[in-house]
């Protein structure tokens, strides 16, 4: 379950916007807006999810830069992505 300072956080931030509701939930808590979830926490780590529109989407995949943090960094090596595996250009 994500930690508990994460949730406050989201809390903060997130429960001043109208119309969004937030449910603590056994393993997670989410975040609404009507009935449709659009951020969530992850029941197994520190992760945030979101859902974007796709034009958002499409919007940040035009960009050249995504940063990803992790908690530690060797958290990379334990599940590597396909593309990891994939030869560099020389």
């Amino acid at each position: 379950m994500a930690d508990a300072k994460l949730i406050a956080t989201l809390s903060s931030l997130l429960g001043t916007l109208p119309g969004v509701k937030e449910k603590q939930l056994p393993n997670h808590t989410s975040f609404f807006t009507g009935k449709n979830i659009f951020v969530f926490t992850s029941r197994t780590s520190n992760r945030v999810i979101l859902k974007l529109p796709k034009e958002r989407i499409a919007a940040l995949l035009k960009r050249e830069w995504i940063v990803i943090e992790h908690p530690k960094p060797t958290d990379d090596k334990k599940e590597p992505s396909p593309s990891s595996n994939k030869p560099r250009p020389s």
